[in-house]
């Protein structure tokens, strides 16, 4: 995986994900700002050219702070990025493989549907950028094999837990 990096105004040719080429460049200069302003200790803000800091308050900060180990190794965000996106690749093609053999209890589907996930353009676009969408879907996927093992053999904590969060709602 390679992650695409965007200078101001340098429009591609494979304009990935519909956004105008300055939209892009804000996305990954928020990507590299937050981690980078967490490392030093600043919060969770966005360096302007004149005055201070602003607060970021259109990003959640789980992303940012997946990637505050590349700031902290000394690797690089952009690099660490590219590690993350292709372990988070992996395991999205795994946990997909696996709900799809829960679901159908036979493996020949589970590896076709991994197969065509792992080949599929719009999915491999998502990796290739600093973005949160990989990070996002590996959670929503843990997410479904955590409520389906619920729903199979709940546990006393399991039904607690749900008890609580359809009263908070």
């Amino acid at each position: 995986l390679r992650i695409q990096r965007l200078e101001v105004g340098q429009p591609t040719a494979d304009d990935l994900d519909g956004r105008h080429p300055l939209q892009r460049q804000r996305y990954l200069r928020t990507a590299e700002d937050g981690p980078g302003c967490l490392a030093l200790g600043d919060g969770y803000v966005r360096q302007i050219a004149e005055g201070d800091p602003v607060v970021m308050t259109g990003f959640p900060p789980v992303y940012s702070i997946s990637l505050l180990p590349g700031a902290w190794l000394g690797i690089g965000i952009e690099t660490y990025a590219r590690f993350l996106n292709t372990v988070l690749l992996v395991l999205t093609i795994l946990l997909s493989g696996l709900i799809v053999f829960k679901a159908t209890d036979r493996a020949m589907p589970a590896i076709w549907s991994a197969a065509f996930l792992a080949l599929s353009k719009p999915i491999l676009y998502i990796y290739a950028w600093i973005m949160s969408e990989p990070l996002f879907l590996v959670l929503l996927l843990v997410s479904l094999l955590l409520t389906y093992w619920q729903i199979r053999k709940p546990t006393l904590w399991t039904v607690s837990y749900t008890h609580l969060r359809a009263h908070e709602t």
